[in-house]
């Protein structure tokens, strides 16, 4: 009886070992398992970080590299005007150079104007990108934690791709403010194209953060396939953008250039008119 039951002991302490070493390969193996994912997870949101640190060092880049360029303008109008400032008064009488005095400041005075409006634009702008980069930090590493890797990758793609084509859009109104300022001048004209930028710019950050905001929910709810629908719907949504902001300031530009030439026109044959009356 006491060989069997000691037998009987043995069998039963040697299966509870067995059985507490595979709970504890079992365990070995989730830890190991949610080790991989975890670290799937940080590599991921590196590379998420050095992405947004990458796009905002070009941002400011090409922020420094604007107001480097408009320091030398107002530098090199500054002495083209006192050079011109100097031959007057050697050769012409003091009327004369009191006039050309006026003239110059009056260029001066439209070049600072116009220098002003690009910097605050700028300014405008980068903020506003700022902001959506912010925002889609904080939303990629939300989505991080809920969707595959790929889905990731392509918001980043879709992300980049918008802030890009707002900056293109950017600098082309931009140009289009410059030349209607040269072209035509005056501050009432350089005051409503401003206020057109900031409200297209206004419109563009909207567009993005609503898209994005989109584009997370519907890759939570239904997928990779409706997430590739939404970034296919947030590109035409941003051409459509950039589109219809180019030919709003196209139009009020060839309506402001259409007004000029008329007052132009109008002031030049009063003139001919009254010299004429005169003789």
């Amino acid at each position: 009886m006491q060989c069997c039951s000691s037998s009987s002991s043995s069998s039963s302490s040697s299966s509870s070992s067995s059985s507490s070493s595979s709970s504890s390969s079992s365990s070995s193996s989730r830890s190991s398992s949610s080790g991989s994912s975890g670290v799937v997870v940080v590599v991921v949101v590196v590379k998420v970080v050095v992405a947004v640190v990458v796009v905002l060092v070009v941002l400011v880049a090409v922020v420094v590299v604007v107001v480097v360029v408009v320091v030398v303008v107002v530098v090199v109008v500054v002495v083209v005007v006192v050079v011109v400032v100097v031959v007057v008064v050697a050769v012409v009488e003091v009327k004369v150079v009191v006039a050309a005095v006026v003239v110059a400041v009056a260029v001066v005075v439209k070049v600072v104007v116009v220098v002003a409006v690009v910097v605050v634009v700028t300014v405008v702008v980068v903020v506003a990108v700022v902001k959506v980069v912010v925002a889609v930090v904080v939303i990629l590493v939300v989505l991080v934690a809920v969707v595959e890797g790929v889905v990731v990758i392509v918001v980043v793609v879709v992300v980049v791709v918008v802030v890009v084509v707002a900056v293109v859009a950017f600098v082309v109104v931009v140009v289009v403010v410059v030349e209607v300022v040269v072209v035509v001048g005056g501050v009432l004209v350089v005051v409503k194209l401003v206020r057109l930028v900031v409200v297209v710019v206004v419109v563009v950050v909207v567009v993005v953060v609503v898209v994005v905001v989109v584009l997370v929910v519907v890759v939570v709810g239904r997928g990779v396939i409706a997430a590739a629908v939404v970034v296919v719907v947030v590109v035409v949504v941003v051409v459509v953008v950039v589109v219809v902001v180019i030919v709003v300031v196209a139009v009020e530009v060839h309506r402001i250039r259409g007004s000029s030439s008329r007052s132009s026109s109008s002031r030049s044959s009063s003139s001919r008119s009254g010299s004429g009356g005169g003789a």
